[in-house]
């Protein structure tokens, strides 16, 4: 980072009433501010830009650049990984950033301002661009071109400034409630004052920018002092200041957030957070159920997301309770207070309007089967009315039939639907005649709603071998694609279904895909009973031989066997280029395909006829995917590699995995 940022008159706002007596040296700004995940939304730093560079003059403001982000994870600090993507706006890289490392989008707007006046430039340049925060640009050295680019630039600089303030790192040479000798510029002549450090934020100032402003450069906020002047602190404390207002002095009434407000059948479940800011302990919550008092309630629930965003109180002020409500008590409105501490006031939060839930009874059909004419129908039933448990009313084929108590334990329906207890399962018994029939159940209202089908099943007294067929066999990449459908008379589940090739295993699958001709053509069985498998065939000619696997009386039996005749062959592909960038590292781009495989494959690399390497074409080539759709897209490679001076003769070869010789791909000619 720069150590001493140089002041640009034309850039820093007057600060009207702000005067150099403000600037407190040891409280910069306060944690609060500094460490505040949730400062800025993306539309208002969308908005902030556009308000402050107006008009642009090239594609490079920051109100108007767009950069591509990779997915990093910086090897050091606190900060989540940065999810990357195409074409974001800057506003988008400053917000996840924001999110990602808890910096207050305020601290990056204020840092890229005092670093390179980019927040008002109206034609910045690559140059300025590509050391936007004075990220390792430290005022001895030269830049570090490993954090070039306004993304490494804003992600690097938040990740420090978060790291600064970590007490588990190893800065600590900067001593918070203590006395520190703080220079006022690099000139050690210059001198030094010690400085009460009062917080985190503060300190992480420091570390980024190890100067405090001289009287000089108090004295005259909006121009220079003397020679011993520094003005990066000033300058972020300037800008902060007359673009959000001060950097310290958080508001002192609660602040929090109510993020559930949900009803079961008997009760209602309420989470969120708040803290009063003046102290880091707890806070209490209060809640009323349509105007009438609902209890007390203490936030103290841990909530690491809460002490990332606010370091400085601690992850306890989380709430998570509940609260019982009437059976049927249909809409409450429910308004829950953080109580204030000291000075300030009680904040509403929030009120919700949540809804014990009523109506028809609903369940499921979870099984249906046919033992010796008697069929047992098993699943649940829940009326949303009660807790209680219901029944069931039987119809077999449209008549109706018995009534079945729902009262049998089903621990996994009260983890589904809690509030209801686990007595709402059924099994019902019945006799039914030879052949096809269709089983409906119905569960019986309780209070508010209607009787309501709940399901239907069907159950047949059908019996013997697997039955069906393959329709069709088609070649692809690597594999055959086998389609039919098949089906067990003994069962409406759907079958298993083995295929071999060449008279070899070749996997096991569920024949369950949606056909409706055959559902149509054996009534009783249902339309999951189609299959579209991918079977793994070597290059040539293949024979894929099918076998439905039994069950219940029966045996397996041949479904039927097809050809296909799967292509093989050489590698193809292209060695597309080897090119030098300004930093000397030549990078070897192309992509290749084996006929025999849709696997990557490997390319080996000579240099002047000599051996260079063996790399995987893995990379991803969505044209060569377009165009080569069977393989998909990890087929490309760019190899960078460093290469001697003079030139070098750069040769590639795709080496075969299957039938087929390595592929001579061509070779290139390098002059560095």
């Amino acid at each position: 980072m720069v150590l001493t940022s140089l002041l640009q008159l034309s850039e820093l706002s007057p600060a009207s009433a702000l005067t150099g007596a403000d600037f407190q040296a040891g409280n910069i700004i306060s944690d609060q501010n500094f460490y505040d995940a949730s400062a800025m939304s993306q539309d208002q730093i969308q908005s902030f830009l556009d308000a402050r560079v107006g008009v642009c003059q090239n594609t490079l403001c920051l109100n108007v650049l767009r950069v591509d982000t990779p997915t990093k994870t910086l090897s050091f600090g606190t900060c989540d990984t940065y999810a990357g993507e195409a074409n974001e706006s800057a506003a988008r890289v400053i917000f996840k950033v924001q999110r990602a490392c808890a910096i207050s989008a305020k601290v990056i707007l204020a840092t890229l301002q005092k670093e390179q006046t980019l927040v008002t430039r109206t034609a910045p340049s690559e140059a300025i661009l590509r050391k936007a925060m004075g990220y390792e640009c430290p005022d001895s050295a030269s830049c570090n071109p490993a954090y070039f680019g306004f993304f490494l630039q804003v992600f690097g600089a938040a990740r420090q400034l978060a790291w600064y303030g970590n007490s588990d790192g190893s800065f600590t040479s900067i001593k918070i409630g203590q006395q520190n000798a703080v220079r006022f510029h690099p000139n050690t002549a210059c001198g030094s004052s010690n400085v009460l450090i009062q917080n985190r934020a503060t300190a992480a100032l420091y570390y980024y920018t190890p100067y405090q402003p001289n009287s000089s450069a108090l004295e005259n906020l909006g121009g220079v002092g003397d020679g011993c002047s520094a003005y990066g602190n000033r300058n972020f404390w300037v800008h902060y200041t007359n673009w959000f207002g001060p950097t310290t002095g958080p508001p002192l009434d609660p602040i929090g957030n109510l993020e559930v407000a949900a009803a079961s059948v008997n009760s209602a479940t309420f989470r969120g957070w708040t803290f009063d800011p003046e102290i880091a302990g707890p806070i209490s919550v209060h809640l009323y159920l349509n105007g009438q008092w609902g209890g007390a309630f203490e936030a103290a629930v841990p909530r690491p997301d809460i002490a990332k965003a606010y370091p400085s109180y601690g992850p306890n002020h989380g709430f998570a309770f509940s609260v019982p409500l009437a059976v049927g008590a249909g809409a409450v409105q429910a308004c829950l207070y953080a109580i204030n501490v000291g000075i300030g006031s009680n904040q509403l939060l929030a009120c919700k309007t949540v809804t014990t839930p009523t109506g028809p009874p609903f369940g499921t059909v979870d099984s249906a089967t046919l033992t010796d004419g008697i069929a047992t129908v098993s699943g649940w039933v829940i009326d949303p009315d009660s807790p209680a448990s219901t029944t069931v009313q039987v119809y077999v084929n449209g008549t109706r039939g018995e009534i079945f108590a729902a009262d049998a334990e089903r621990a996994d329906v009260a983890r589904a639907y809690p509030g209801y207890g686990s007595k709402h399962g059924f099994s019902a018994v019945i006799n039914v005649g030879v052949g096809t029939n269709t089983i409906c159940i119905d569960g019986v209202n309780i209070a508010g709603g209607v009787d309501r089908q709940v399901s239907c099943a069907t159950v047949s007294s059908g019996s013997g071998p697997p039955i069906g067929n393959i329709e069709s066999a088609k070649a692809a990449a690597g594999q055959a694609i086998v389609s039919g459908w098949g089906l067990d008379p003994d069962t409406t589940d759907p079958i298993v279904v083995h295929a071999y090739v060449n008279g070899k295993w070749g996997g096991s699958f569920t024949a369950s895909g949606v056909r409706a001709d055959v559902g149509r053509a054996y009534p009783g069985y249902g339309d999951s009973r189609g299959f579209s498998m991918s079977v793994p065939v070597p290059g040539g000619s293949s024979e894929v031989c099918l076998f439905g696997i039994n069950v219940g009386r029966g045996f397996n039996s041949s479904l039927g066997c097809a050809k296909v005749i799967r292509p093989t062959g050489t590698p193809f592909g292209n060695f597309e280029s080897a090119v030098t960038s300004s930093t000397g590292m030549t990078t070897i781009s192309g992509w290749t395909i084996d006929p025999d495989t849709t696997s990557p494959v490997n390319v080996h690399v000579y240099f002047n006829g000599r051996w260079g390497g063996s790399f995987a074409a893995n990379t991803p080539r969505n044209d060569v995917d377009r165009a080569y759709p069977a393989f998909g897209a990890e087929h490309g490679f760019s190899i960078p590699v460093t290469l001697e001076s003079g030139s070098t003769q750069v040769c590639v070869f795709a080496i075969s995995t299957g039938a087929g010789a390595n592929q001579d791909m061509g070779c290139k000619t390098v002059l560095k």
